[in-house]
């Protein structure tokens, strides 16, 4: 699901495109396909260098702040002593919800919050770096936080980069009758009419 947001928005950015196809070839070209009568097939590369480049890395979470795959309400219960809240006590046993949508579209954290921009997540991009990354990452949530997080985020994380990885080391992408795209009102926000026609352009093999 997330996948089809971000190649949507990777179809409509050409030289973000280019940008990303030579990170991706800096790790090496394991990935490539491979034109003629070679016997070499591509692999998987090295993982940890995949989780290491940051272009990738934030494209994939530009695109889950903007996209979360389920951005609505995630109620925890307040625990029997109750708790403080922004300066609110709020007594124990109170169901309480936070939602990645709203927190995902705070302009304080997120400057133009409803703008694609995975400039953002990159050091050179943030004005008092530590600070405002240390702020984004601790107000993002699209796989929930504490001991109820999602179990499946770093297996979904690779996921996610290792196929754009893939696409973007042998393919230019661009969107077939454009009309936009937008989430479904829904627990879990798939695009609305649940379809995305790309145009697969190869590279140079």
């Amino acid at each position: 699901m997330v996948l089809t947001y971000a190649t949507w928005h990777l179809s409509r950015s050409p030289d973000l495109q280019e940008q990303l196809h030579g990170e991706i070839l800096s790790v090496g070209s394991s990935l490539k396909l491979h034109s003629g009568n070679t016997t070499s097939d591509p692999s998987l590369p090295d993982l940890k260098a995949l989780d290491a480049l940051p272009l990738l890395n934030a494209i994939v979470m530009e695109t889950l702040r903007l996209h979360a795959p389920i951005p609505g309400p995630q109620p925890r219960d307040t625990p029997k002593e109750g708790c403080n809240i922004s300066g609110y006590h709020i007594p124990g046993g109170v169901r309480i919800a936070s939602m990645a949508y709203s927190l995902h579209r705070d302009p304080k954290v997120f400057p133009q919050p409803e703008s694609w921009k995975p400039q953002r997540w990159l050091p050179q991009d943030v004005v008092d770096t530590e600070s405002s990354h240390r702020e984004m990452h601790r107000q993002f949530w699209a796989f929930g936080s504490g001991g109820r997080m999602c179990v499946g985020s770093n297996f979904a994380l690779n996921e996610m980069k290792v196929i754009l990885a893939a696409i973007y080391a042998n393919f230019r992408t661009t969107v077939v009758n454009d009309d936009g795209i937008e989430q479904e009102d829904a627990y879990t926000a798939r695009p609305v009419g649940e379809q995305l026609i790309l145009r697969f352009q190869p590279l140079d093999m």
